[in-house]
């Protein structure tokens, strides 16, 4: 993929995407439930991430579950739930739970 000026757009890594893609096929070949969750960020910068959107639909293509929190207004600028810009600290995990 193209770089552009847009922060949600960048270079994705195809090893880590295959081994996601093989994680999900190893686990429906195996009948084990599994649900992709995709943690708050804490800014709105994010909102059209490119690999947000290409593991949703690799999720989508193995009928896997998948649930993206990346923008969910009640985390959006709430540092006191956020340990970094893509990580919730404990308060966040737990309310996330």
């Amino acid at each position: 993929m193209k770089k552009s000026n847009d922060p949600a757009q960048y270079s994705l890594d195809t090893n880590i995407i295959r081994c996601y893609e093989s994680f999900l096929q190893s686990c429906v070949s195996r009948n084990i439930r599994l649900l992709v969750v995709v943690t708050p960020y804490f800014s709105i910068k994010n909102k059209n991430d490119t690999s947000i959107k290409l593991a949703a639909e690799i999720a989508k293509k193995h009928n896997v579950k998948f649930i993206d929190y990346s923008q969910d207004s009640f985390f959006l600028n709430r540092p006191e739930l956020i340990a970094d810009p893509i990580h919730l600290n404990n308060n966040g995990a737990v309310i996330l739970s």
